[in-house]
């Protein structure tokens, strides 16, 4: 692995699709964007992030994630996740995340990722 430095960051914009809404995950009765949909672009947005960093033999798994999910996304909007590294320790990287829908702010938190070796990883399966 390569030096990750505090303030690296990456963006993912996604628009919000019908499959992606609680009625259609599962974890609500609405027509809005889920937040497992929210917790998967901010996870989709942290591993991009440092995966330039890491050599070939190895990968980035979540450990912890924290998060608020604030506002409701309508079906069609488009919504950009911020990851941004603010701590490294070791194999242990914890990114801070914003998601926005425009102007708004529709979900934020913190997420805890570690770096592994892939085959090592495999094993333990």
């Amino acid at each position: 692995m390569k030096e990750i430095e505090i303030g690296t960051s990456h963006i993912e914009k996604e628009q919000v699709a019908r499959e992606m809404s609680a009625s259609n995950i599962g974890s609500g009765l609405l027509e809005v964007y889920s937040t497992p949909s929210m917790i998967a672009l901010m996870e989709k947005t942290s591993y991009l992030c440092i995966e330039p960093y890491l050599d070939h033999s190895e990968s980035s798994v979540g450990g912890a994630l924290n998060i608020r999910h604030l506002k409701p996304t309508a079906i069609g909007e488009t919504v950009t996740c911020q990851s941004t590294v603010i701590e490294q320790s070791g194999k242990k990287v914890v990114f801070e995340l914003a998601v926005m829908e425009g102007n708004k702010q529709i979900g934020t938190g913190t997420h805890v990722r570690f770096v592994i070796d892939k085959a090592t990883f495999m094993q333990m399966i």
